[in-house]
């Protein structure tokens, strides 16, 4: 079952158990009107992530000189592979996403994203890596850290 369909199915839940508790709705009733709300809401959510992550995508390719196919290709060039790790970790500190959401937006598993967050990355930074670190400063990230 997606995220999406299971957020809705559990607010439905809440709302429903609610509204009977406060008296508005009989049990019996359909809640037809509380699905559509919630679909809204969720919808709503999922938008302004997107523009979140257009923003992020946009900051990035243009500090570092890459599209975001790049970014979101199997290339593994070292200018992509940093800049697609700079990603990554501005999308997991900067927004609500789920790794696994975060791997559909880098065309990748989601055990990748948990590796190079958890992993390579702190290793990176701890190393300074000459190679790594003008694509962590210029890309945001660094300004992500020090906030």
């Amino acid at each position: 079952m997606s995220e999406k369909k299971q957020t809705i199915l559990t607010m439905r839940t809440h709302l429903r158990s609610y509204f009977i508790k406060k008296g508005v709705l009989n049990p019996e009733e359909e809640t037809e009107a509380i699905l559509n709300i919630i679909s809204r809401v969720v919808s709503n959510v999922r938008i302004k992530s997107d523009i979140q992550v257009n923003e992020i995508s946009k900051e990035i390719c243009e500090a570092v000189g890459i599209t975001y196919e790049a970014i979101s290709s199997k290339c593994r060039k070292r200018k992509i592979v940093y800049a697609r790790y700079c990603f990554m970790y501005r999308l997991r500190n900067e927004t609500n996403l789920s790794v696994s959401n975060i791997a559909d937006y880098c065309n990748c598993d989601h055990s990748n994203v948990v590796v190079h967050l958890n992993k390579t990355i702190p290793d990176l930074l701890a190393t300074k890596d000459p190679l790594f670190m003008p694509y962590w400063v210029d890309s945001g990230c660094e300004k992500v850290v020090n906030n």
